[in-house]
């Protein structure tokens, strides 16, 4: 997986996960859902959680673990995740990506950089269709979040650019 690549797919990430957001937040039974909430903060969760381990930081698992009361905290928690994730991702070269480092929640487990910044990306995709699942489920429309979909809205915009 080359670098470029990966920071596509946090640029993706970070746009399905503001369109989830939106969709859910525009449908008021799933923005007061503890089910939904559960999954939303959990997917926020591990990707603050891979960050702290991409910088050597603490991260206060049983904090993460409680889940907001409010659609408006996790969209904060999403935000912050989405803004330190890019700058991170944005600061790396490609040395970086082989940088071997352990798994503190998989006893025994040893990764590289590049293949945590995949999981995340992965982990984040699974439960954002569960999110869309689940908003269904509640009668809302879910948004579609292809990756297709975040290549045609970039081109799109840099065509109205010019």
């Amino acid at each position: 997986m080359d670098l470029q690549t990966l920071r596509d797919l946090y640029l993706h990430q970070q746009w399905a996960d503001t369109r989830i957001l939106e969709a859910i937040r525009a449908h008021p039974p799933a923005a007061q859902d503890q089910d939904m909430r559960t999954r939303l903060n959990h997917i926020g969760g591990v990707q603050r959680g891979f960050l702290s381990l991409f910088l050597a930081r603490p991260f206060d698992v049983a904090s993460e673990m409680r889940v907001p009361e409010t659609l408006d905290e996790i969209e904060c928690r999403f935000a912050e995740a989405h803004t330190r994730g890019l700058q991170f991702i944005q600061g790396l070269d490609d040395a970086d990506l082989s940088r071997p480092m352990d798994m503190p929640w998989i006893s025994g487990l040893r990764l590289t950089v590049g293949q945590g910044l995949l999981q995340v990306v992965m982990h984040s995709q699974h439960h954002r269709a569960q999110c869309s699942m689940r908003l269904r489920q509640l009668g809302g429309s879910p948004p579609i979040v292809d990756y297709i979909m975040w290549l045609k809205d970039r081109q799109d915009k840099a065509a109205q650019a010019h």
